[in-house]
């Protein structure tokens, strides 16, 4: 690739492709990395892009990695959010009819978390780091003491039945909905 060539990249990473667009960038240069949504609440990447990354050795970096807050534990009852906040309409599992489902998801975490004595967000950026093709997560944080909070998160280690329960209860949220 002619910019690598001349130093002015280093590496490739694309974010939101499907499995078939990594594929076909895949013809014309080295992707390094997928930033894609993925988190217990938004599972897609699991169609496809997460097996083609892990087969071309393409590492996956999450973002909305907590749900906007929702997989903290944040938010007992669907949020009403002021016109235009991209929590409205880009996050599908806050509108109220997944809100059952989402619940049950994230009272497991809860549940996950107080075994573990360990917050309910440390819960969710553990079971990302467990998946396979994950080489980072992306967490937002409002302040200092929320960056050393997430941090912990990585720290966790959860059990393969702890997985297989997140997995249990986080597949198909949004199937019969």
């Amino acid at each position: 690739m002619k910019l690598r060539d001349e130093g002015k990249i280093l590496n490739i990473g694309v974010c939101n492709f499907s499995g078939e667009q990594i594929t076909e960038a895949s013809k014309y240069a080295e992707i390094v990395s997928l930033q894609p949504h993925y988190s217990l609440l938004e599972r897609s990447i699991e169609s496809d892009q997460q097996k083609i990354c892990v087969d071309k050795g393409i590492g996956i970096i999450s973002y909305g990695s907590l749900g906007a807050g929702m997989l903290t534990g944040k938010y007992s009852k669907p949020p009403q959010f002021k016109k235009g906040d991209a929590r409205s309409f880009f996050y599908r599992f806050f509108k109220p009819k997944y809100w059952d489902r989402v619940s049950a998801v994230v009272g497991k975490v809860r549940e996950i978390a107080d075994a573990h004595n360990a917050s309910p967000g440390h819960v969710a950026i553990s079971w990302i780091l467990s998946r396979q093709g994950i080489a980072a997560a992306i967490v937002g944080a409002r302040s200092g003491e929320q960056i050393k909070d997430n941090i912990a998160g990585a720290d966790l280690v959860l059990t393969k039945d702890e997985i297989t329960s997140l997995d249990a209860v986080s597949t198909g949220i949004y199937d019969t909905a």
